[in-house]
């Protein structure tokens, strides 16, 4: 980011007027105007850490805004980058109606070192639907588009206008992007001048990525990732993918790469579309039954051919197709695919004003959900069609109309975006998600809800709500990251620690995380965690929710076997009771939280981590590590330092009482470090460690200050319903005594309860795991393992009860 001098010295250098230095410097000084993606039904839209001004950018989709993002961090030519600038004034001349007057707020301002530009970002199909529906206000000049009123608006303030549009290259420029920008942000791979010198040599005869690191004396991929993203070397970014080392081609001249590319593209768009008639495409057309059939066919026309036997009667047809001399030279076994289009009645039995009529009238009424029977709908069908005098149509083929809507579609005008979430069907994994052929480059984090049916037999559910999982797993080889377990729909605690989990797994943060539309996925905290480790965030489109994936029917399988193992499978079990010694079984035990805990553990890093997958090469481990020897480590690398602990800490409200301390749920928390700092106290910022709730992290002057609760460790050694009924009893009775701010404090202090409950019994999984691994006999399941700790009140100070 320029500072201010640097700035003042880049407007003069410009030339920049009075009012662009002013408009410019108010967008420098000032948050985005607004929010992108609270709302966004098919967007995908991201929060990207940007290495030019040291903030987190918007982008409202993921194909147009992200595409053009990743290019301006990736450019030398752009010094800052602006998201959502200050709005300006637009005015349109409407003739006889006056003038319309509105705000339009750009997508970008970028300072480019040759000057500044507000940028409008617009898919090409996007665009061709502007030009058609307002010639108006976008049209072509010199073969560049333009959008009128915000040109003419931004030309008042002394600022150029431009306008970016995506082809159908977005979706391999983006996989190029996200892995450079990724390779950008992290530590790159230092390259000596000698070593480059001797790169540049090798690239003569532009090999690819796979050739010049085998070579002898070859350089590592992440050196070649590394150059690629100082521009020091080029490829094809648009027209080939640098996940497929074994054709991506290094060029050691960006024209050279430019004409590449342009040559590929042309190869590409050339080739045969779904309109061609040609032999060759019909065969890429046609599907599996009709090939079979084609070959099938085939074989027994050769019989006839080879004169074996006599044909048929229907082999005559065939064999007129493959004699046929106006027919164009091609595949023989095209002549034998099955053509249904010669097949019934191809006369259309409607009109073009029928059509338009029926088309207009399923619009308004079906598909918005005003009309929900067909006969109502062929009413007003009928009465479009008097109205212009043209025949009525029938109800057989106003059903045939109707049905060619999307189910999803008419559910979503009827019932709004429940309905079209529960009308819309499922879809394969491989369109379910944000896919990437990169291991280690995108995670994504789900969660679900234990079995309400299980929870209600441990003794915790008479304080808690049945808890949550929080999963991350990696796009390419669907890893398990890391999980943990936590209390509540929207648990931010229960996701830090998730994250924390997956750090102290991994050692590394990935670049990109997609999620869902949780609510703590969209938390400030959450927010604020990301950019700290230079990863970008992904928020689903709440209009196509993710489903149907290979993570999805893990988080199902977890809680399913679960739920079996402790509820059981027979009647007995399902009442807890035994019909003989034979057929009892877990569900009569006494549980712990910690059985759930260590069976999702086993699950997700012994069992799911170390099994293969569909026709997956290998397992999510093996795929991981293979991904690492090919691509390097991506991602940031984390330490479990104290400046880790307080960013992956969760914000909360204290109060200071004079004589307690830090007062923070019922709990009061203090350091000597304190003593030692003038009074009055100016706390700038407070954090609770989700690990070890009495511990609460105070920044005072600047400086972090680690405080402790001064009851920590009193109700550590009591089971868990113990602890949660002794807490119970001291909330109650702090109840009572203090009515300013219970709700606060009482939330808080059921919040530290869980996480306490949690971290214990991840502490008892970790501490048999450890056990298991010492000793030489062989380990217990883990689901049998009861519940025996009594619960010792004497050795809790005397807290009175409420009468």
């Amino acid at each position: 980011m320029l500072s201010s001098t640097e700035f003042a010295a880049y407007c003069e250098r410009t030339k920049l007027s009075a009012a662009a230095v002013d408009y410019i410097s108010a967008v420098r000084s000032s948050p985005p105007s607004r929010r992108v993606g609270d709302n966004a039904r098919c967007n995908v839209c991201a929060r990207i850490p940007s290495k030019k001004i040291g903030l987190t950018v918007q982008a409202e989709s993921r194909t147009c805004e992200a595409v053009f993002v990743y290019e301006a961090e990736l450019s030398s030519d752009v010094l800052e980058i602006w998201d959502q600038p200050t709005p300006i004034q637009l005015r349109r001349d409407r003739g006889a109606k006056g003038t319309h007057v509105s705000t339009y707020t750009p997508d970008y301002l970028l300072l480019r070192r040759d000057g500044p530009a507000l940028i409008e970002c617009k898919t090409a199909e996007g665009l061709a639907k502007k030009l058609a529906d307002k010639p108006e206000d976008w049209n072509y000049v010199d073969g560049v588009p333009y959008f009128v009123p915000a040109r003419t608006a931004a030309e008042k303030i002394g600022l150029p206008h431009e306008v970016y549009v995506t082809d159908d290259t977005a979706s391999r420029y983006l996989a190029n992007l996200e892995l450079l920008h990724a390779v950008q942000l992290s530590q790159p791979v230092a390259v000596s001048d000698a070593n480059y010198k001797r790169l540049l040599e090798r690239l003569t005869d532009s090999p690819t990525i796979f050739d010049l690191c085998s070579a002898r004396r070859g350089p590592e991929p992440a050196v070649i990732y590394a150059l690629l993203a100082s521009s020091r070397i080029f490829g094809a970014l648009k027209a080939q993918l640098l996940s497929q080392q074994d054709t991506f081609r290094i060029f050691a001249d960006r024209a050279q790469a430019d004409e590449f590319q342009e040559h590929l593209l042309q190869t590409y768009r050339t080739a045969l579309d779904e309109s061609s008639e040609t032999d060759l495409a019909a065969l890429l057309r046609a599907t599996p039954a009709a090939l079979a059939h084609a070959t099938k066919v085939y074989e027994q026309i050769k019989e006839v051919l080879d004169g074996k036997r006599k044909p048929t009667r229907n082999d005559y047809r065939y064999l007129r197709r493959l004699s046929d001399p106006e027919a164009s030279p091609g595949h023989p076994l095209a002549a034998c695919l099955p053509d249904y289009r010669s097949r019934g009645n191809r006369v259309p039995r409607l009109t073009p004003d029928q059509v338009r009529i029926a088309q207009d009238v399923i619009q308004s009424h079906w598909v918005l959900g005003r009309c929900k029977d067909q006969s109502q709908l062929l009413g007003h069908v009928d009465a479009a069609c008097s109205e212009e005098s043209i025949p009525k149509i029938s109800k057989s083929a106003l059903r045939n109309m109707c049905l060619k809507i999307a189910p999803e579609q008419v559910a979503y005008g009827r019932l709004g975006i429940r309905g079209y979430h529960a009308a819309r069907p499922p879809v394969s994994a491989e369109h379910a998600t944000v896919r990437c052929e990169i291991p280690g480059l995108i995670s994504h984090i789900d969660s679900t809800q234990f079995d309400v049916r299980s929870w209600s037999i441990f003794k915790l559910s008479m304080f808690c709500e049945p808890p949550w999982f929080y999963v991350f797993y990696d796009e390419a080889t669907d890893k398990a990251l890391g999980a943990w377990l936590g209390f509540g729909k929207s648990d931010r605690f229960a996701l830090s620690l998730a994250f924390r989990d997956m750090g102290a797994r991994q050692k590394r943060v990935p670049p990109y995380i997609a999620q869902d539309r949780g609510g703590e996925y969209g938390s400030t905290f959450w927010e604020q965690l990301l950019p700290r480790f230079n990863s970008a965030k992904y928020s689903r489109a709440s209009g196509a929710p993710r489903f149907g994936g290979l993570e999805e029917t893990a988080l199902k399988q977890i809680n399913f076997r679960i739920a079996n193992r402790l509820d059981g499978a027979t009647w007995a079990d399902q009442h807890s009771r035994a019909a003989s010694g034979n057929k009892k079984s877990r569900a009569t035990a006494r549980l712990e939280l910690a059985i759930i805990i260590q069976e999702a553990r086993h699950f997700w890093f012994d069992e799911w981590n170390k099994t293969t997958h569909g026709t997956a090469d290998g397992c999510p481990d093996d795929l991981l590590a293979q991904g690492v020897q090919e691509f390097g480590h991506i991602g940031h690398h984390v330490t479990c330092d104290l400046s880790y602990l307080i960013a992956t800490s969760i914000p909360v409200d204290i109060t200071l009482n004079k004589r307690k301390g830090l007062r923070c749920g019922y709990r009061e928390y203090w350091s000597d470090e304190l003593n030692a700092i003038r009074r009055p106290y100016k706390f700038e910022e407070t954090r609770l460690d989700p690990a070890n709730p009495s511990t609460l992290y105070v920044r005072c002057d600047g400086k972090w200050i680690t405080t402790h609760s001064r009851d920590h460790g009193v109700i550590l050694p009591l089971s868990d319903e113990g602890r949660f009924f002794e807490n119970y009893r001291g909330r109650s009775n702090s109840r009572t005594a203090r009515i300013e701010g219970r709700q606060s404090h009482e939330r808080i202090a059921k919040r530290i309860e869980q996480l306490e409950a949690s971290a214990a019994a991840a502490a008892a999984c970790d501490e048999a795991n450890r056990g298991t691994a010492n000793s030489t006999t062989p380990p217990a399941s883990p689901s049998i393992k009861p519940q025996v700790e009594p619960i010792d009140f004497d050795q809790l100070p005397d807290i009175p009860f409420l009468p």
